[in-house]
């Protein structure tokens, strides 16, 4: 992809930040942003979750209901876009793993019943956005830990935009020549069970996105002054 550029990462349909969401949207529309990157995990998959089985709650959903969800906001960001990437997460590697045989990344488009051109998708969990301020790396890579971005930047020597770590941190590589950002999510944690039935001591989830923009990437995080970058 090239030029400016909407980046999400971690949506995790139907368990989304909707207020955040149409918030980031608007502010999309506003900027005249025209392309986004789905930086992967964009569905949960909660059913197929390999993770230990969770008491059940009244807000648990079953995977038809996932899918029907995921469907209609997908299509709803269909509408505002002309072209859309979709990088593969490791929570589409669920559904992989579910099907225990190899599989084309477009059967993840079939199944979210995505058809429209303006999609693409490819069997590769990162992606790039080429700007005027240099090539920025899309990634849901295998590792999260701390400084997982900056080394990113350091093998690969281009801008990172990272996802799947949950958490936000934005700086640079070691010679600040490259932008090294953990972008943080837009899933809301309090409907995740792990997190929200048994407290662990890993950092709050920071429900963040980032527009790049005449080459800089912006943060664009819950708590930002919507109206005023409306009037940038």
């Amino acid at each position: 992809m090239e030029g400016d550029a909407v980046v999400i990462p971690d949506l995790e349909l139907p368990f989304h930040n909707s207020e955040f969401v149409e918030k980031l949207l608007g502010l999309a529309k506003k900027w005249k942003i025209k392309q986004c990157i789905m930086a992967g995990d964009i569905v949960h998959f909660d059913k197929l979750s390999g993770w230990e089985p969770n008491w059940t709650t009244t807000n648990r959903a079953g995977l038809s209901t996932e899918l029907d969800i995921s469907r209609r906001e997908l299509k709803r960001i269909e509408g505002q876009f002309d072209q859309i990437d979709y990088v593969l997460g490791n929570h589409e590697g669920r559904y992989l793993r579910s099907m225990q045989t190899e599989l084309s990344p477009k059967e993840i488009l079939i199944l979210l019943e995505i058809n429209n051109p303006k999609w693409r998708i490819a069997p590769y969990y990162f992606s790039y956005l080429d700007t005027i301020a240099g090539r920025f790396q899309i990634e849901h890579p295998k590792n999260a830990g701390k400084f997982s971005a900056s080394k990113l930047v350091s093998k690969y020597l281009c801008h990172v935009l990272m996802a799947h770590s949950h958490q936000f941190n934005y700086t640079f590589d070691p010679s600040g020549n490259f932008y090294a950002i953990e972008m943080g999510c837009v899933v809301d944690e309090a409907y995740l069970a792990y997190c929200a039935q048994r407290h662990n001591t890993s950092p709050m989830h920071i429900v963040n996105a980032i527009i790049v923009r005449n080459g800089y990437p912006w943060p664009i995080h819950a708590g930002v002054d919507w109206k005023a970058l409306a009037r940038m």
